[in-house]
């Protein structure tokens, strides 16, 4: 009888021990490609004398997580509808010309200038996020 209880006990303990240990496990992490590892945006007045011109600032980081290296060719923001119409600084698409490689990051900054002669403060801030995600072109080579 004494023997059947501590075979109990250590078959009990070593089931304890394995769902213990299961949730320490490193999980794998499958390659992503592209991501966006930070971004900031800052804003203000073109010219700190009037206020009807706005310049819109970002910078954004994008992360190569996969095994291979990536051609970026550019990165266009993409903007809020209550933006999109008031661009006055030209094309919001920044050319970047460069390859990430595998399980490296690059930083890429950009702006453009927006039409906010109708428009306060107040309304400036209810139209957040100005900058609603990122279009990235990359190219991509096939090896014969």
């Amino acid at each position: 009888m004494r023997k059947d209880r501590k075979i109990v006990i250590y078959v009990t303990a070593l089931i304890l021990l394995l769902v213990g240990t299961v949730g320490c496990a490193e999980p794998q992490q499958s390659s992503q490609g592209l991501q966006i590892c930070s971004m900031t945006s800052t804003m203000g007045a073109v010219d700190p004398d009037q206020s009807d011109e706005q310049r819109l600032s970002f910078t954004v980081n994008l992360c190569n997580d996969s095994d291979e290296d990536i051609y970026i060719s550019f990165i266009e923001p993409l903007l809020s509808a209550d933006i999109n119409g008031r661009i006055i600084s030209g094309d919001t698409r920044v050319e970047v010309k460069k390859k990430v490689t595998a399980g490296d990051s690059i930083g890429i900054d950009g702006e453009f200038i927006f039409d906010s002669s109708d428009l306060s403060k107040q309304d400036i801030i209810a139209m957040e996020p100005i900058i609603t995600g990122y279009r990235v072109g990359t190219e991509e080579q096939i090896e014969l």
